[in-house]
């Protein structure tokens, strides 16, 4: 990677900020962050569509970052090695995106459906595969994710981690976003409002 393209003029100085965060400054990490995160959510965007995607490699970058502070060794291009590290994060992403089993009926008929599965009847059966049409509009991670956490199983954080390739910090997070995206669809809310009529 051109580490020229990854660079930014500026009175900012990394080895200082660098420097100070070794120290335990709690406010250089955010100084290191508005300086660098632009760039390295324009880098994560050459690899990913997703917002969310983009989001998660950043945050693995930045993780990244933390546990190896202490052994970059040319604190002034550190540019350059948040580039690369959101780079291979954003990869990561793509392909495990890719090896992502595809969403078939068989799946979305046995997996637990959430806000349906204590309704009985005709229209009821209409319900649930309305809202099973909304869960296939998701991506394969997400619909995974949600799957693993609505499965009624004690299922870890790590497990999940490791089975969705998400990081641990963003499980939480995803979670949220994923239910925000399923209550828009127009299958929920009209589940939802027939049951609060």
């Amino acid at each position: 990677m051109n580490q020229t393209r990854c660079s930014r003029q500026s009175t900012f100085s990394a080895e200082q900020a660098l420097g100070r965060h070794r120290q335990g400054d709690g406010q250089a990490i955010g100084e290191l962050i508005r300086e660098f995160d632009p760039m390295m959510r324009a880098v994560a965007r050459r690899y990913l569509t997703a917002a969310a995607d983009v989001d998660d490699a950043v945050q693995d970058a930045w993780a990244s970052f933390v546990r190896a502070q202490h052994t970059i060794a040319h604190p002034e291009r550190l540019a350059g090695w948040l580039c690369v590290t959101a780079a291979r994060a954003a990869l990561g992403i793509s392909r495990r995106l890719r090896r992502s089993e595809a969403v078939d009926d068989d799946r979305l008929a046995t997996m637990a459906c959430p806000w349906t599965d204590d309704l009985d009847g005709i229209d009821d059966v209409r319900r649930r595969r309305q809202v099973r049409r909304a869960l296939a509009r998701l991506n394969a991670r997400d619909l995974l994710l949600i799957e693993l956490l609505m499965s009624g199983e004690d299922i870890s954080y790590a497990t999940i981690s490791a089975r969705t390739g998400c990081a641990i910090g963003s499980i939480g997070p995803t979670r949220q976003r994923v239910l925000a995206k399923l209550a828009r669809d127009p299958a929920v809310r009209d589940l939802a409002a027939d049951r609060a009529g």
